[in-house]
């Protein structure tokens, strides 16, 4: 019993290594920038909207329409874009390892 207790303490302190922690919070201010308003379950038919997402500890946004046939390329909280064709590996990784979050933004 003695050596199951530290293996327990271990795998409870592992346990917060792999919630993805964001470092900046700006989703208001992505929303004033991109003249949006919160997304409350509004219906969305053809306007913009935007999606969040997480990745590498930061948080991603990509504007989306259901009507617009548009290029993804989500965007950071400094507006820096990972999907410009710059760093394909790196867009290939936001798709497959990004949380999304769901859309929090909706064209005013």
């Amino acid at each position: 019993m003695k050596k199951l207790l530290p293996i327990f303490i271990a795998l409870l302190l592992c346990a917060s290594c792999y919630q993805e922690e964001v470092t900046v919070d700006c989703l208001d201010e992505m929303l004033t920038d991109l003249d949006m308003v919160s997304y409350t379950g509004q219906e969305l038919g053809c306007t913009f909207f935007v999606h969040q997402y997480t990745f590498q500890n930061k948080q991603y946004y990509m504007l989306d329409n259901y009507c617009a046939d548009i290029a993804v390329n989500p965007m950071d909280c400094d507006r820096n874009t990972i999907c410009d064709g710059n760093n394909p590996s790196l867009c290939e990784d936001f798709f497959s390892n990004a949380t999304y979050h769901g859309i929090v933004g909706v064209d005013l």
